[in-house]
C-alpha cells in the first residue's frame, strides 16, 4: 500500500510504503498528530491512530522542543519523495504491444489495453507527463487495433 503524510502546514510527502513510514517515525519525521492517508482507500488517520507505526500521543517531541515541528517540516520538504514519470514505461509497453500484435491475434490489444490503464494511473499519481502518456497509449491502441483487424489471417 502507498501512503501520503501531511504536516501541520499542509505540505504532503509521498506516496511511500509502510516500511518508509516506519523509517520516518524512527527518524522523528512523523509526529503523533501528523496525518497519514492510505492512497488506496483514501482513509486519513493521525499517525498516533495507526498502531503499526508505533507512534502514540505521549512521545511527542514538541513537548520538549518548540522548534522541532518546523525542523521536521523543513526536513521533509527538502527530502520529499520525488515523483517520476511513466512516459518511458508507456513507450516500452507500446513497442511490446506492437511486437505481440505481429505474433498473436489479440496479444497486442491486451498489452496496449493494459498500457492505457497504466497511463490513467499516471494521471491519478500526478505524473507531470500524464496527458502525453495517455495520448501515446490511446494512439498505440488504435494503431494495434487497426493492424489486428487488417493483418492477414495466417499471420
Amino acid at each position: 500500500m502507498q501512503y501520503t503524510v501531511s504536516d501541520q502546514t499542509g505540505n504532503q510527502y509521498g506516496p511511500v510504503d509502510l516500511k518508509t513510514l516506519k523509517q520516518w517515525v524512527l527518524e522523528g519525521r512523523i509526529m503523533p498528530d501528523s496525518t497519514v492517508t492510505d492512497n488506496l482507500s483514501n482513509v486519513t488517520l493521525l499517525a498516533s491512530q495507526m498502531p503499526e507505526l508505533g507512534v502514540n500521543a505521549t512521545n511527542n517531541p514538541n513537548d520538549n522542543n518548540t522548534g522541532y515541528a518546523s525542523d521536521v517540516s523543513q526536513y521533509l520538504q527538502a527530502n520529499s519523495v520525488k515523483r517520476g514519470t511513466r512516459l518511458w514505461g508507456i513507450v516500452f509497453w507500446l513497442v511490446l504491444g506492437l511486437v505481440f500484435s505481429m505474433f498473436s491475434k489479440y496479444g497486442g490489444l491486451f498489452v496496449s489495453g493494459w498500457n492505457i490503464f497504466d497511463a490513467i494511473k499516471a494521471k491519478t499519481d500526478d505524473d507531470p507527463n500524464a496527458g502525453l502518456c495517455l495520448g501515446i497509449a490511446i494512439s498505440g491502441f488504435i494503431v494495434i487495433l487497426i493492424w489486428t483487424m487488417l493483418k492477414p489471417q495466417g499471420s
